[in-house]
């Protein structure tokens, strides 16, 4: 399998002229927490670097790890350890979401740049996993990477 994703992402930067394609795994991890203490102790042990958050008083973005006070309901954030997180507000509290490169299945990568706004200090990057299934390249999971320099590197 491993060179079969060699040679999609070959065919892919060929026929799509999509670059940067590389080959890796990945595991996605979910975590129901009940309690804003479960949230808190997950952050400790991980700290937030960079990201955004959706709260109830409005969208923020974390910077240097300044995060928001108040009831968050939606954001991903790239943490101390490298890892990429999401969180979910629904009606028993919060889902989070960890992404973990590295381990897991094989995955195709390719990291894809959005335009910041809001005070971004430049464009928001996210790694974009796909999976075979089938005869078909799927994403299965994108994972928040931080924010790329205003220069665009």
């Amino acid at each position: 399998m491993n060179t079969a994703l060699d040679d999609l992402a070959q065919l892919l930067a060929r026929v799509a002229g999509a670059t940067g394609w590389r080959r890796s795994t990945v595991k996605v991890l979910h975590e129901a927490l009940k309690t804003p203490a479960a949230l808190a102790g997950t952050l400790e042990q991980d700290p937030p670097v960079s990201g955004w958050i959706v709260a109830q008083s409005g969208h923020h973005l974390i910077i240097d790890g300044e995060l928001p006070l108040g009831r968050w309901l939606e954001g991903e954030w790239l943490a101390t350890s490298g890892t990429a997180y999401q969180l979910r507000d629904v009606p028993e509290g919060w889902v989070l979401v960890k992404v973990v490169e590295g381990e897991g299945e094989p995955a195709l990568v390719v990291e894809r740049r959005h335009l910041g706004d809001r005070g971004a200090p430049g464009p928001l990057r996210w790694d974009v996993y796909h999976q075979i299934d089938g005869l078909q390249c799927v994403p299965v999971v994108a994972a928040f990477r931080g924010f790329a320099a205003a220069s665009g590197t």
